[in-house]
């Protein structure tokens, strides 16, 4: 006799942004003879934004990026070789960040693949003598969140968060 299979979308999760990757563990599905398919599908009232990367959509764990504040409902559904299938659904709750006003982005006409570490401390250090304020009881401190690359020009894109901390 052939079971049902079971879906587990892994529960729901929450993150604020900036966040580079979320992903929906599917993987504590079961099937007494195995699971033959996977299917993520976002929910039509779901917010279009976030890229589903390296094809998981078709996989056991969903992989999410490039995602903004708001809300996503996926629904991950299993089938096992007969046929059979299962569904359950998960919601990704990102959040905006309280200190998002102190986040700056900036876009260098660079290539990613030569931007090494050196080059990340010493924009660093630029970047906090650049923003330094005139009163000498505050430190600026430049808190580097990302770097990225715009695929559709080629530069990279890099996020930090300026901070003024008293001495």
């Amino acid at each position: 006799i052939n079971l049902q299979p079971k879906a587990n979308a892994g529960g729901n999760r929450v993150a604020q942004v900036p966040v580079s990757l979320v992903i929906l563990d599917g993987s504590k599905s079961y099937d007494d003879r195995g699971i033959t398919k996977y299917l993520w599908q976002r929910d039509s009232k779901s917010l279009a934004a976030g890229t589903v990367v390296n094809n998981s959509d078709h996989m056991a764990v969903l992989q999410l990026v490039n995602l903004v504040a708001g809300q996503y409902l996926f629904t991950l559904t299993v089938e096992d070789a007969e046929g059979l299938s299962s569904s359950d659904a998960a919601t990704i709750t990102v959040s905006k960040n309280p200190s998002e006003k102190d986040f700056v982005e900036m876009i260098l006409d660079a290539d990613i693949d030569k931007f090494t570490m050196a080059n990340k401390e010493s924009l660093v250090d630029q970047l906090e003598l650049m923003l330094q304020r005139s009163s000498e009881d505050r430190d600026t401190v430049v808190d580097f969140i990302s770097v990225t690359d715009d695929i559709s020009t080629g530069h990279i894109c890099i996020t930090f968060r300026v901070l003024h901390q008293d001495k």
